[in-house]
């Protein structure tokens, strides 16, 4: 009995290891569109897809670096701010977001 209990424990771990990777990364195809459209300088766009990885990931650091550059591209400070510390403090953190952050605050 007890080594049913082991096995399917064990097979519940294998399961989320194996998984835990694509799961996390559901959002991503939409974090890199949102980059795709910074890099082409379509920053409205990307100001709209970025807008919505942070609303479904509001830890994702890259998704608030990206989202603040766009906003300060457009001249939006205020909110260019805001995201850009997030970008600072949130784990991991982006290592161009202080700099970028106190450009803004400039």
């Amino acid at each position: 009995m007890a080594r049913g209990r082991v096995a399917i424990l064990s097979l519940a771990c294998l399961f989320i290891f194996l998984f835990s990777p694509y799961l996390m990364a559901q959002n991503a195809p939409d974090l890199e569109r949102g980059i795709r459209e910074y890099q082409a300088d379509n920053y409205e766009e990307a100001i709209e897809i970025l807008s919505q990885v942070r609303a479904k990931e509001p830890t994702s650091s890259m998704a608030a670096f990206f989202l603040g550059m766009a906003y300060k591209q457009v001249g939006d400070y205020p909110k260019a701010i805001r995201h850009l510390e997030d970008a600072s403090t949130l784990k991991p953190p982006v290592r161009e977001a202080p700099v970028e952050l106190i450009d803004c605050l400039v």
